[in-house]
């Protein structure tokens, strides 16, 4: 037996499936993220995984860890936006003093967000607080 599942957090739009497992737990399947104001992250990924990686032990479980991510997603802290922010700020000295060096920064970056072992490592950190 399956049923619909549609969570609106602020700007976000998260409709999916849920199906129940043989265990008699709770599968979140074919589901999507919209938001027509922010643009996909590296967060909406570590999302898809967690949902992909974890089953629930019922309908309101599966909906209060949905909206605890679309929180994070929303609002994801001052540590991670300062991270983000001298980032930024290190790839844009980097990209006017050599543009080598930013090509090399770049495909650094895409062979971590490539690496599925880190983005696992990420989800687990996001759905347990710890690594």
């Amino acid at each position: 037996m399956s049923s619909k599942l549609e969570i609106e957090y602020l700007d976000y739009r998260f409709t999916a499936t849920l199906d129940i497992t043989e265990s008699g737990r709770v599968a979140v399947v074919d589901r999507q993220l919209e938001s027509e104001e922010r643009n996909k992250t590296l967060g909406w990924i570590v999302f898809d995984r967690f949902l992909a990686r974890n089953d629930f032990t019922d309908e309101e479980d599966a909906r209060a860890n949905i909206v605890e991510w679309l929180e994070r997603l929303a609002d994801p802290g001052p540590v991670a936006s300062t991270g983000i922010a001298k980032a930024s700020a290190v790839a844009t000295g980097v990209v006017t003093a050599d543009v080598s060096t930013a090509a090399m920064v770049g495909d650094a970056a895409i062979e971590i967000v490539s690496n599925l072992d880190w983005i696992d490592m990420v989800a687990d950190w996001f759905s347990t607080g710890s690594l």
